[in-house]
């Protein structure tokens, strides 16, 4: 089962003092998406979107 795999990996990465996955520019990043996608339907148009983020390292398969 691997619903605490991403738990594990979290904790993981705060004891090594290390990155990981849910970052907080990740969060602002998905922030700034949902954002722009609900004012680009307001408006009907397309919208770019301002914030950048570096993709996490993808993670091993199993």
């Amino acid at each position: 089962m691997t619903h605490g795999r991403p738990a594990q990996r979290l904790a993981r990465a705060i004891r090594q003092d290390s990155p990981h996955r849910a970052s907080g520019e990740m969060a602002q990043h998905v922030l700034d998406l949902m954002t722009s996608i609900t004012e680009a339907a307001e408006r009907l148009d397309s919208l770019a979107v301002q914030s950048r983020v570096t993709p996490p390292e993808v993670l091993p398969d199993g």
